[in-house]
């Protein structure tokens, strides 16, 4: 167990000095949101292990404690944060152009417009998660498995992002009206009308067996009252507790409870392992030290992540796309047909070996630096609050990946048309001087 302890002190010191070169004085900054995600996968998940609270997955693949594999993860994620923190430094410029092409809210839009705007997609949410219900006979197990197991929305993969997006924004707008509260300010109507729409949009996630879509907004919602409020870190760090308490919860309980297995109830670091989708680790164990140099993809995964994103309606004869997920599974199943992701270093790694790791590592400080520059205000911004994390989780995420430019599409494209919507109709209801245009312009 030495060994092991020692491994997690060195690793621990990595993240703490990636923390302080970049956290940009603020504990809920992008770099440090980046880094608290990162440590949950390469720092948490490790030390369940060590400490003998859980195996490694699947246990037939692994000695007891797999010392030598916790070894090399742990160094191949410290030379991928010092790399981070060199590209965070190292183009200030180029940063600050592609953090230009991110979508923001102005300081000051119209709040009948993005409530009318997020109603709309509310629509659109509930239609889908009602059409899987009718499709399913409306028993919520089953269609649970239709859209996630049987890909129901296979090619409008948008419907299913479709309720996170508008939860996240959801939340924003509660932020919004509780700043213009405190000072006196708001609408009662405004606030309700959120929390409806949040509701409603929680409800669809789940009717997609999407957990995120739920736990993630609601961790925005404790983080943003944190700023309002003044509320301390302890408290803060319960609440998100709490919430990953309900993802674990929510897992168990998808498809009618049949996927999860007994140890589930009976093992606390299981059950977190499984809940928030940390025996990625374990993937990444299996990668360093099977693939080495000898299974190389030479950049193979990056290329199909770029032509996966070209529907086939345009491409009716487009090859099978194999990312490194899928590749990797059935290289030990070949008769295997989802993916087992590897972590983004698993992906630069089994690509282009240490040199990608660098690359990698790199270009995510590139973007990192790009998303600060981009939402500064996010402090007194609560539309740029939101927008921040939730670029951060469903567009960057861990940066550069084989599936980047699908998240742009999925994840980037439906945020440039919430903001773009509620732009244009908030110029329209100027143009016709609605009276009730001076309330809902407010300055917030």
């Amino acid at each position: 167990m030495f060994y092991g302890i020692l491994i997690l002190l060195v690793l621990g010191m990595a993240f703490l000095t990636a923390y302080w070169m970049t956290w940009q004085g603020d504990a809920f900054s992008p770099p440090a949101i980046y880094l608290y995600w990162m440590s949950t996968t390469f720092l948490v998940r490790p030390a369940f292990i060590v400490f003998g609270w859980d195996q490694p997955h699947p246990p037939s693949m692994f000695p007891a404690v797999p010392y030598q594999e916790i070894g090399m993860a742990a160094a191949f994620c410290a030379m991928w944060l010092f790399s981070y923190v060199v590209g965070f430094h190292a183009l200030p410029q180029v940063s600050r152009n592609i953090g230009k092409a991110l979508p923001r809210f102005g300081d000051n839009p119209d709040r009948q417009a993005y409530m009318i705007v997020l109603a709309a997609l509310t629509s659109i949410s509930i239609a889908g998660a009602l059409y899987g219900m009718a499709v399913a006979g409306f028993n919520f197990s089953a269609a649970q498995r239709a859209v996630r197991m049987e890909k129901l929305f296979e090619g409008l993969s948008f419907i299913e992002k479709m309720p996170g997006l508008v939860a996240f924004f959801c939340v924003g707008g509660l932020l919004m009206e509780l700043k213009a509260r405190r000072r006196g300010e708001g609408s009662r109507f405004f606030l309700g009308v959120m929390i409806v729409l949040l509701l409603a949009n929680f409800t669809a996630n789940w009717t997609y067996a999407d957990r995120s879509g739920i736990f993630w907004p609601l961790v925005a919602l404790a983080i943003g009252l944190s700023t309002i409020y003044r509320i301390g870190l302890v408290p803060i760090a319960g609440s998100i507790a709490a919430f990953a308490s309900l993802a674990m919860l929510l897992r168990r309980f998808r498809f009618g409870g049949e996927a999860e297995s007994a140890q589930a109830s009976g093992n606390l670091a299981y059950a977190i392992t499984r809940g928030l989708n940390l025996n990625n680790f374990d993937t990444f164990m299996r990668v360093v030290r099977d693939w080495g140099d000898r299974q190389l993809r030479y950049g193979e995964d990056f290329w199909n992540g770029i032509i996966g994103v070209i529907p086939r309606i345009f491409w009716a004869d487009k090859p099978e796309v194999i990312n490194s997920g899928v590749y990797f599974a059935r290289y030990y199943n070949p008769d295997k047909v989802a993916g087992t992701p590897i972590t983004i270093i698993g992906e630069w790694y089994s690509n282009f070996h240490i040199p990608g790791i660098i690359v990698g590592g790199i270009l995510a400080g590139i973007i990192y630096r790009g998303v600060t520059e981009r939402y500064r205000d996010y402090r007194t911004n609560s539309l740029s609050y939101v927008a921040m994390i939730y670029v951060i989780l469903n567009v960057t995420a861990f940066g550069v990946s084989n599936g980047f430019f699908r998240q742009i599409i999925l994840g980037g494209a439906p945020l440039l048309a919430l903001v773009v919507a509620t732009h244009l109709l908030g110029r329209f209801r100027a143009a016709a001087d609605q009276p009730s245009r001076p309330y809902f312009s407010r300055r917030l």
